[in-house]
């Protein structure tokens, strides 16, 4: 029941929001590196999701914003709200679109699977390459997407390893660049995209050299639709994405001394992921089957790559505009060199509640 809020003529203002909440079983097992002697663990985790959300959204004329928030809790900040989005655009007479502010980033496509493992996971870093929200400014225009985005977040340096003496970070070249086109044909949509970053660090002795590492990844994204059913499909290959947030399971960059001057061993990885689903397959009932697989590899010596794979069944039910539940059941893995280092079994659900 989102609802407009009166304004005076010309401007528009309505609010909106969301509740996710997540009940499900979590069982792990996990084995070091190379090692024989195997773990597990097992939880419920029953809790109110950080992506729930309450936002406005606001109009008048060519011009537009949106203001949204999310449930922050955590043990810092345990009743606590943070922005998701924190945006205006403006569109000009000619149809190019200016938007600046904290908006998702347009070179991944983690929201377009259905997967809620690990909070709406939609299978990032198993096979899907992941967005995030961040402060950017972007140009658009005739399905074409074009933003400078702001990538400090990810430049630390926690971000690599060393075997050249201590980390450091200075200030960023460039800001990270990305760029997509949004493909729409009847039944038929889907993008292409890419992304490059340029991080800059030291190391050596008392961090007098300095060493760029460059971060980039391409990628695309189909969803054909026919009647009832839907396909998805993605691909992506990429560089040093370990800079970038949501790819944690990505080596990370090795910065080592190469006689006076510093050397980068640089990480790659490349993943595909895929659903197929029906819509309405009884009246309010889908269901959606996905999996995806990545290879992570990286330069350093001595290191074997590392495999991500999952896959997913889920079967959403629409009780009303106001009420869906999205019962699931999915397996997760991550493996260096074939030998299994952690496997996760989750079964259980996600409750949403539209307001």
């Amino acid at each position: 029941f989102a609802f407009d809020i009166p304004m005076p003529d010309g401007m528009k203002l309505n609010m909106y929001g969301q509740v996710r909440f997540a009940a499900y079983y979590d069982y792990q097992s996990v084995k070091p590196d190379g090692g024989d002697t195997e773990t597990t663990k097992s939880d419920l985790l029953y809790n109110l999701q950080g992506n729930s959300r309450l936002g406005w959204n606001f109009s008048a004329g060519n011009f537009k914003a949106n203001v949204e928030l999310n449930f922050n809790q955590d043990s810092v900040n345990p009743n606590g709200f943070g922005f998701r989005q924190f945006w205006g655009a403006y569109t000009f007479d000619n149809g190019l679109t200016l938007t600046a502010g904290q908006k998702t980033t347009v070179s991944g496509n983690q929201g377009s699977y259905g997967d809620i493992y690990l909070t709406d996971n939609g299978l990032a870093g198993y096979g899907n390459i992941g967005d995030t929200r961040r402060p950017l400014i972007m140009l658009s225009y005739a399905g074409f997407d074009f933003a400078m985005v702001s990538n400090e977040r990810d430049h630390v340096a926690s971000k690599v390893s060393s075997s050249a003496g201590n980390v450091s970070v200075k200030e960023n070249y460039i800001p990270r660049f990305e760029v997509a086109y949004n493909l729409k044909y009847n039944n038929f949509s889907g993008k292409v995209f890419a992304s490059y970053g340029l991080y800059n660090y030291s190391a050596g002795i008392n961090g007098t050299q300095w060493a760029d590492i460059h971060a980039w990844h391409v990628g695309t994204y189909l969803n054909p639709t026919f009647g009832k059913m839907y396909v998805k499909f993605s691909a992506y290959y990429g560089m040093n994405i370990g800079m970038y947030a949501g790819n944690n399971y990505s080596f990370a960059p090795e910065i080592v001394q190469d006689g006076d001057s510093l050397d980068i061993k640089n990480t790659s990885s490349f993943g595909v992921a895929a659903a197929f689903g029906v819509n309405d397959i009884v009246t309010n009932l889908s269901a959606e089957l996905g999996g995806g697989y990545a290879l992570y590899m990286t330069d350093a010596d001595n290191v074997e790559n590392r495999n991500a794979y999952a896959v997913y069944l889920q079967a959403p039910y629409k009780f009303n505009q106001y009420v869906s539940i999205i019962p699931q059941v999915g397996y997760y893995g991550r493996s260096q060199d074939k030998a299994a280092d952690n496997n996760a079994v989750m079964a259980g659900a996600q409750l949403r509640v539209f307001f």
